[in-house]
């Protein structure tokens, strides 16, 4: 009965997404190829329309949630509209089947493949085993996928190399974390929508952190899908830390000092959700990490789009808007320039 529950929702995701890939392209929409270790990968651009090759844009990746795809992220994130009000470049990267592979983090089968949290964004019930020719070998590395996607941008677009930035939703936060970790040569900045780090993932970053990545977080606290108070270690597929405990942790890491600040930004309309605001600003090198707590919020992208029914994923607020809030936060940390 569980089984048939779980699964019922799972065609309602994939239906929903179906729906939001139906979107048309403007022309400064395009999908590009980018070949890693033979095998080619997608991703989806769009210039803000003003765009003129002979200035320099900071760049946005933005990456899609399970069971979804760049055009998902584009809809439901806004973040088309934010390009072309603040003049920056956003590249939607393109998960292999749908997921982001954390690698050595959870098994083939994934982030959410069994139990309550099987299928609520659209993948199979019991995931999709990799194949060994595919970028990375079994399991795939992405982070080569983002290594060659990142030089592909620079070589064909106009870019400030020191503002390059990565964002992403539920499980393209977890990825999104990783890139902070792995890759924090390449990306400015990091901003992170419904996800919190993983336990094991949060050791691997202190033990390698080099250089203090800022970080911006925005949770709902009533998120069903991924808890604003953690998974325990018991679940053993994938154990989350909590919201707080992902911001102090991260916060340890940019050598910040020992408490944050709050702050709050009242309700604005009559979705009656608040939003607390904790920051830690006495950091190393500029690495402030702040958290946004979208109180009674949900597995949704604030001020964005919903892509299921408010019964499965919990309430969107329209009194922040997050691409926005992302944004500014970005604008304001470039790449501190001795390590660019």
């Amino acid at each position: 009965m569980a089984h048939r529950s779980i699964r019922r929702i799972g065609l309602a995701a994939a239906a929903c997404l179906c729906f939001l890939h139906a979107q048309p392209a403007s022309a400064q929409d395009r999908e590009e190829t980018v070949r890693i270790n033979t095998n080619p990968r997608t991703y989806l651009v769009h210039l803000p329309k003003d765009y003129d090759p002979r200035k320099r844009y900071p760049v946005v990746l933005a990456l899609h949630g399970s069971g979804g795809d760049g055009s998902v992220m584009a809809r439901v994130s806004h973040l088309d509209d934010a390009s072309d009000r603040f003049g920056f470049i956003v590249v939607y990267p393109n998960a292999i089947d749908g997921r982001w592979t954390i690698t050595n983090l959870r098994d083939t089968g994934g982030y959410g493949n069994s139990g309550r949290y099987g299928n609520i964004l659209g993948f199979p019930i019991g995931g999709t085993r990799r194949r060994e020719g595919e970028v990375g070998g079994q399991p795939i590395n992405d982070t080569l996928y983002f290594d060659g996607l990142l030089d592909q941008i620079l070589s064909k677009y106009s870019v400030d190399a020191a503002r390059i930035y990565a964002t992403g939703l539920s499980d393209g936060a977890f990825m999104t974390f990783l890139l902070g970790c792995e890759m924090a040569q390449r990306f400015a900045a990091i901003a992170t929508v419904a996800g919190t780090l993983p336990v094991r993932q949060s050791e691997i970053c202190s033990d390698w952190a080099w250089r203090p990545v800022p970080l911006l977080m925005i949770n709902g606290t009533s998120d069903p899908i991924v808890p604003y108070s953690g998974r325990p270690s018991m679940d053993m597929r994938f154990p989350l830390l909590s919201a707080k405990e992902t911001l102090k942790v991260w916060s340890k890491m940019n050598g910040c000092g020992a408490k944050p600040v709050r702050t709050t930004i009242p309700p604005r309309t009559s979705d009656d959700l608040a939003t607390l605001v904790d920051t830690y600003s006495d950091c190393r090198d500029g690495g402030d990490a702040i958290l946004y707590s979208v109180v009674k919020g949900g597995h949704t992208w604030p001020g964005g789009d919903p892509y299921m029914p408010e019964r499965r994923v919990g309430a969107t607020s329209h009194d922040l808007d997050a691409s926005e809030t992302i944004w500014q936060f970005f604008a304001a940390h470039p790449m501190p320039p001795s390590t660019h």
